[in-house]
């Protein structure tokens, strides 16, 4: 997601840093399936569950630079295809995508008090 318009935003990478963190993926591991199709990758998850949060944090990263330009809505449109989410439910995972981002920016302003 981050390597998809070509721009490689600072806070595109630290998201995913914190991502591979919190999901317990060493960088490493993430390298071993670069070249790999992004539909076979979503099929790592083993539940509907999983791959929704998956899609979930690649739409964080894709909206935390403010700028979700049409490659990453395509890949994030593919993906969704793929496991089969209704356009309804991918424009509420947006909009919850957007909230996160804001909320994280609030959370900033607070600490910084």
């Amino acid at each position: 997601m981050i390597a998809v318009d070509g721009v490689f935003d600072h806070r595109e990478l630290q998201m995913y840093k914190d991502i591979c963190i919190e999901m317990g993926i060493e960088e490493d591991n993430v390298r071993k399936v670069e070249n790999k199709k992004v539909e076979d990758l979503i099929s790592i998850f083993s539940t509907k569950n999983a791959q929704l949060f998956a899609i979930l944090e690649l739409l964080s990263i894709a909206l935390i630079d403010e700028n979700y330009v049409i490659q990453e809505k395509n890949l994030i449109g593919k993906l969704s295809r793929t496991v089969n989410i209704e356009k309804d439910q991918l424009l509420k995972m947006q909009e919850w995508g957007k909230n996160r981002i804001q909320l994280g920016k609030d959370l900033l302003d607070i600490i910084r008090m």
